[in-house]
């Protein structure tokens, strides 16, 4: 039993430690484990305070968004699509909330996890913060666009 006690810690420091954000989530969508990150990316003051807010209470005022800058309900993300037996969906989500300024960016995986009989009783889900790339890939965006309107000027005054 002590031994059982032992890797649980060492599993739960490992956890904590991963530069992604974990979570995993019952069926009804009750936070059972939050990461030290993943607290961060939800803007709770640690793991204890997201299990205390829990999930519903801390999505209050975010609002998810694909790509495309379409919305996004919550059961189509990837934790609640595990939930549902989907296997390993991923998803890039754009989110904003009141605490953040502008648009925050993450890729989103999640893994259900099963019983001895095939029932999904968790939802593993992995968040990666890709705000700055996503931010990076605005500006090439927009210096490319920038430039290529500098092209179509100077080929039409060298028609002139």
């Amino acid at each position: 039993m002590q031994r059982l006690i032992s890797d649980i810690d060492q599993l739960n420091q490992i956890l904590h430690g991963i530069a992604h954000g974990i979570t995993v989530q019952d069926p009804s969508g009750k936070l059972v484990f939050v990461n030290r990150v993943a607290a961060r990316m939800m803007n709770c003051a640690g793991p204890e305070d997201a299990l205390r807010k829990g999930g519903a209470k801390i999505i209050e005022g975010f609002r998810f968004y694909d790509e495309q800058g379409r919305a996004i309900p919550v059961a189509q993300l990837p934790g609640r699509q595990a939930l549902q037996g989907v296997e390993e969906p991923e998803m890039i989500v754009g989110y904003a909330a009141p605490h953040y300024e502008g648009m925050r960016w993450t890729s989103l995986k999640a893994m259900p996890v099963v019983d001895a009989e095939g029932k999904v009783i968790l939802s593993v889900n992995v968040m990666q913060d890709i705000t700055k790339l996503k931010e990076t890939e605005r500006q090439l965006k927009a210096a490319n666009d920038r430039i290529t309107k500098l092209l179509e000027q100077t080929l039409r005054v060298d028609k002139a």
